[in-house]
């Protein structure tokens, strides 16, 4: 093998340099943690558990480009000034010297939180320091099932746009089981699929007996969960989380049906046991002060990360008037056509511009990741990453396919009745693919769904649902919904275009 490439991989594998803040690979005073000392305890494992959480907050991944940076802003009806990041993103140049770095990066931030993992797996299945079963089938399961939510979004930002029987055939991003120099074989889409199918399966399993479903043991409680480390089960990959991570992988191939049957039970267990509660809108109006609204509706969230200095790091998007910043603003004509400022019964959605949306005398600002020091403890730096929202949406699609009308506006109603709109959707909503797509747009702004929801909606149709950007005119679908392989990958023959 290229040594060039050996020393490259290396530095992405083991350095806890750019690409990496988490603490098992973090360099200290005398250098690294070694292994053996790391992995000589429980509380060694928990903390390398902990560093890929870390991980996964930064800024590569769902700190900021996997969720509110590059994958939202490229789709997203934003307006800007003439920053020159965002302009690029917007008008999909990423081939452009600006871009490139930055999709490099996210590539690579995304794999080194995959090689963390793997390094973890391996340690588990060898290590007699965690002697607690049940503990050490949960760290399993989390992992497994974290190894499969990121490969999945990685497919879904660099695979090809489609489900087709020819698009099974192409060859997709590697999928790494093992920590290892060798670089991981690409496999065909199909392939790649069963890969992330199997993990979560065997993530489920494991996780069978996850605290949130109330089916963890007493003694767990009083053993392994005595110094609280297993509460805040949805700040972790959790059961729940991954099995509406299979949903997304159902939807994904088309199998729509499968999906939505999938979706309800999921959010009816998951409401049942009080995993999840749907957030008060009037709670919400009531809240004058901002510090003490749940902006990001955290009840609702089945999977989110904690991202240290969020709104530090959001600021000069969203909460930035200072000459030169990006300042994101959503136009005013985009709020009209599709956030509802007010219903035919008065209610307005807490989406808009009753909360979520502040008019600043010309245009709109996202105040989703509002955050300060005052801020409750329990909400703040909150990035979602699974909402109960979602698993509604996925059921109305199915309903939609069935051609079940009454499914489809009971699905939509139950997130607007959440959102301070009581009036029916019936009537005011279309009974198609159009009805969904307009949630998607009030819903997950500052998310990066509505990229991955639109791209699956063009694989399908082979035409976008609507365009909701002014940046996406005969924009064509490759170059719009595709990001190109980094160019080391495929000099160093990783990949394969």
């Amino acid at each position: 093998m290229n040594r060039k490439f050996l020393l490259l991989l290396a530095s992405v594998l083991i350095a806890g340099g750019a690409v990496s803040c988490g603490k098992w690979l973090e360099a200290t005073s005398s250098g690294q943690i070694s292994d053996s000392d790391l992995f000589s305890s429980r509380s060694g494992f928990l903390e390398a558990l902990t560093g890929v959480y870390i991980d996964l907050a930064s800024s590569q991944c769902y700190g900021q480009n996997f969720t509110w940076g590059v994958n939202d802003i490229v789709i997203y009806p934003y307006t800007a000034n003439s920053y020159a990041s965002i302009s690029t993103w917007q008008n999909h140049l990423y081939t452009n010297q600006t871009a490139v770095p930055i999709l490099k990066s996210m590539w690579q931030g995304a794999y080194h939180v995959i090689a963390d993992i793997n390094r973890l797996i391996a340690e588990l299945e060898v290590t007699d320091v965690l002697t607690d079963k049940e503990e050490k089938s949960l760290i399993r399961g989390e992992l497994l099932a974290l190894r499969a939510f990121i490969h999945f979004d990685l497919l879904r930002m660099y695979g090809p746009i489609g489900f087709s029987e020819e698009d099974k055939q192409k060859l997709v991003i590697p999928y790494a089981t093992a920590y290892s120099l060798d670089p991981a074989p690409q496999h065909t889409l199909e392939k790649t699929m069963s890969l992330i199918e199997s993990d979560i399966d065997a993530a489920l399993q494991a996780l069978s007996e996850d605290p949130i479903t109330g089916k963890a043991s007493a003694r767990f409680f009083s053993t392994c969960n005595a110094d609280g480390y297993w509460n805040g089960r949805l700040r972790h990959m959790n059961y729940y989380a991954a099995e509406a991570l299979k949903v997304r992988v159902l939807l994904w191939q088309d199998r729509v049906a499968e999906a939505a049957s999938l979706a309800k039970t999921i959010a009816e267990e998951a409401l049942a046991v009080g995993a999840v509660s749907w957030t008060d809108p009037d709670a919400q109006l009531k809240a004058v002060s901002s510090d003490v609204r749940d902006w990001t509706f955290s009840t609702e969230q089945l999977f989110s990360l904690d991202v240290t200095s969020l709104y530090d790091n959001v600021q000069p998007y969203f909460f930035n008037n200072i000459k030169g910043s990006v300042s994101l603003e959503v136009d005013p004509l985009v709020v009209e056509n599709f956030f509802n400022p007010e219903s035919e019964d008065g209610n307005e959605d807490i989406r808009g511009p009753a909360m979520m949306l502040s008019y600043n005398g010309s245009s709109f600002k996202l105040n989703k990741y509002f955050g300060s020091s005052s801020q409750s403890a329990e909400f703040r730096d909150r990035v979602p990453l699974i909402r109960l929202s979602e698993l509604y949406l996925i059921q109305a699609e199915g309903a939609l396919q069935a051609n079940d009308s009454e499914t489809f506006f009971s699905c939509l109603d139950a997130i607007r009745a959440h959102r301070g709109i009581t009036g029916e959707s019936r009537g005011s909503v279309p009974f198609d693919e159009i009805g969904i797509f307009e949630e998607y747009v009030r819903e997950f702004a500052g998310e990066g769904q509505l990229f991955f929801y639109e791209k699956r909606v063009y694989g399908r149709n082979r035409a976008p649902v609507r365009t909701v950007s002014p940046y996406l005119t005969n924009v064509p679908a490759s170059k719009l919904f595709v990001y190109p392989y980094p160019l080391e990958e495929i000099s160093y023959g990783r990949v394969q275009e």
